[in-house]
């Protein structure tokens, strides 16, 4: 029982590291807008999709982020 105990205080404690991570990668990270639809949408890495328009967007050499076709 109490190996038990222990394996969901580990797996509860490895979930809200998680979400805390998860949250700040969120709140952290830059906001662009869409070039096909003009909504403003959160970046993660050098490409993303935007929500609305779905369409894919990349990062260039230069900073900017582009519609991929």
């Amino acid at each position: 029982m109490l190996i038990f105990v222990f394996f969901c205080v580990i797996f509860a404690g490895s979930f809200i590291i998680f979400a805390f991570y998860k949250a700040g990668r969120g709140l952290a990270s830059p906001s662009t807008i869409c070039p096909a639809c003009g909504r403003s949408i959160k970046v993660y890495g050098n490409s993303t999709v935007c929500y609305k328009c779905k369409s894919k967007l990349f990062k260039h050499a230069d900073g900017t982020y582009m519609v991929r076709r």
